[in-house]
This record gives C-alpha cells, sequence and structure tokens, in this order.
C-alpha cells in the first residue's frame, strides 16, 4: 500500500517532487504533473511578498488544475506575516499543503532569518506552525535539514517540536545548512528523525537513481523520498522510483520523448512568462537536461547561448541529426 495520508490528504505515492529555487515555478510544475509525483512543491515564496500584496509574488501562488496536488512553500521569520501568508494561500488558493522552508541554506535567505537559520531558534520554529496550523484547514509540512552546522544538530529536537505543534508532514534533507550541497547526505540522522516522531517523513538529498531512493527508503524506514535536483535532469526519475518500489520493470523513455518534453517545457514557459523571459530561463534548465543526454555536452553549449525558440529549435535538430548518423 503506497497511500499516505497527510492530514486529510491521502498521497497515492511515496515520491515527492522537492522545491527548486527559479525552477519549481507553474510551467515546470505543469510538465512534471504528467508523470504523476505525490505531490509537487513550488518554489519558495515570500510571506512578505504576500503581507505587502506584491502581484508577482501572489502570482508565484497560482496552481492549475492539471499539476495534481501542489505544495506552496513559504519562508520568512515572523510569526504575524507567515500566519498572514498562509491564510491568504489557505483561503485563495488552490494549494494542497502549505510548506514551512526550514531547509534553505542560501545566503540571500538565512541572512533575513529565513529557511535554515529558523533551525537556530527552535522555539520560534514550533511558533511559527503552531500559530500556522491554528489558521488555516490545510496541512501544514516543514521542510528542515540536520541542523545549521555539525555542531548543531538538532533535526530530532525540531521535528519533534513541529509535530506537537501540528505538522502533518516533515522533509528532511540530510545534511546540514553549512554543508550546502557538499559532501554526502547522513541517513542515520534522517532514520533518527523518521524513529522520534509519527507523522510521515520524507527523506531528501543524494537521489540521483531508483536504486539511490530504495536505499534511503531501506536504511531510514521513511515513508518516502523526495526528489529535487535531479527531475531537472531526468525528469522520468520519478517514474523510475516508483516502478522500483512496486518491485516493476521500468524501460527508460527514448531521447526523442526527452527532447520533446524539454521542449513543452520550453512553450509552457513562454506561454506563462512570455519568450523572452522563458528563453533567458531555459538557458541555465536546458544544461542541466542536456547533461542527461547521451552526448549532452554537444547540445549544452549552444543551449546557453541560444536566442529564441527557433534557435531552441534548430540546436535540437541538429543534434538529433547528428545522433542518427552515428546509428
Amino acid at each position: 500500500m503506497n497511500e499516505i495520508k497527510i492530514k486529510d490528504l491521502i498521497l497515492d505515492n511515496k515520491v515527492l517532487v522537492g522545491p527548486m529555487a527559479g525552477v519549481s515555478d507553474i510551467s515546470f510544475r505543469s510538465c512534471v504533473a504528467p508523470l504523476k509525483p505525490g505531490l509537487i512543491y513550488s518554489e519558495m515564496i515570500s510571506s512578505k511578498g504576500i503581507v505587502y500584496d506584491n502581484q508577482r509574488t501572489k502570482d508565484m501562488c497560482i496552481i492549475e488544475d492539471h499539476e495534481g496536488p501542489v505544495a506552496l512553500q513559504l519562508f520568512g521569520n515572523t510569526i504575524e506575516d507567515m500566519v498572514e501568508a498562509a491564510i491568504y494561500i489557505d483561503q485563495n488558493t488552490k494549494a494542497s499543503v502549505i510548506d514551512i522552508n526550514m531547509g534553505c541554506p542560501v545566503h540571500k535567505v538565512v541572512k533575513g532569518n529565513g529557511g535554515a537559520s529558523l533551525m537556530k531558534d527552535i522555539q520560534l520554529a514550533q511558533d511559527i506552525v503552531y500559530n500556522i496550523v491554528q489558521n488555516v484547514s490545510l496541512p501544514i509540512s516543514v521542510k528542515i535539514r540536520t541542523g545549521w552546522d555539525q555542531e548543531s544538530i538538532n533535526c530530532v529536537e525540531l521535528a519533534q517540536a513541529v509535530e506537537s505543534a501540528g505538522a502533518s508532514l516533515i522533509a528532511i534533507h540530510g545534511r546540514t545548512r553549512s554543508q550546502m550541497y557538499t559532501g554526502s547526505v547522513n541517513l542515520d540522522l534522517i532514520k533518527a528523525v523518521k524513529e522520534a516522531v509519527t507523522i510521515p517523513v520524507f527523506g531528501n538529498g543524494d537521489i540521483k537513481t531508483a536504486e539511490d531512493a530504495i536505499n534511503m527508503l531501506e536504511i531510514t524506514g521513511v515513508d518516502g523520498v523526495m526528489v529535487a535536483r535531479q527531475v531537472m535532469r531526468d525528469p522520468w526519475i520519478v517514474e523510475k522510483i516508483k516502478a522500483a518500489i512496486n518491485h516493476e520493470t521500468y524501460v527508460d523513455v527514448t531521447t526523442e520523448i526527452k527532447l520533446e518534453w524539454l521542449r513543452n517545457h520550453f512553450l509552457t514557459m513562454c506561454h506563462y512568462l512570455g519568450e523572452d523571459v522563458a528563453v533567458k530561463k531555459m538557458r541555465g534548465l536546458a544544461a542541466q537536461f542536456a547533461s542527461g543526454l547521451d552526448g549532452g555536452k554537444k547540445l549544452k553549449a549552444p543551449l546557453v547561448r541560444m536566442q529564441s525558440l527557433e534557435e531552441f529549435d534548430r540546436i535540437v535538430t541538429e543534434y538529433k541529426l547528428e545522433k542518427s548518423e552515428k546509428l
């Protein structure tokens, strides 16, 4: 049985697609949704942006019906702003979950005492969750790390604090804030968090293959896994993990289908953002995607310099032609 209950929400599988700043917008989520993860997270949304009625921030809260279950992720550091923003999401969006970011390690977020900096003040973290839970009907999830640094590992204490405050789900990235994305995830600490609470726990970090996901599930006992950066390179990692969990054989899609997916992502960004903005975003995203393809280096170089959808099509056509000539 792969169903997982998050308050009143039933997730139909154990694979979540995690939040990525500048990536997990409506266009990305729309293109990942057909792969049917249990839940897709938005990019970080500023609580102050919502409170100050910033239209760009509120536009980040828009969810289309075709996206499936979406968790909108808030960041901030005051109870008042976080509660007001959560109430807005609860009453004005199609979110299935409200997530509180306590794990982002990026300097511009933590310098404002948001993200992973909340791990340094467990009482404040607990109070934020408690007050949000008291004022909204949606389930609340919390994304954390193992601690601020190696000298302040406190993920178990924080997990217990947010559970007691009413959180319905915890996702833990198995590194400290100071590690950023270096080194390896600590599976023992993920396991310790899972054993310390009764609500569902999802493990995150270093999941690049279905085997990595199964390894995390077996060693830590978590209820499911959260994949993020690997989805940029290989969106089908979602299907691969689901197949592995269900002991099913997975046959990878063709390069042709992968390139069609990338083009559809580009077109979807053009629809929501306009071509000029979409081109700038796609340069970086396409570079990540190309790294997952056979001979992707040759595709990556021109994609990071492209100026239009038309040029994108020309570059991809030349890549496919060269590939076919080698067969």
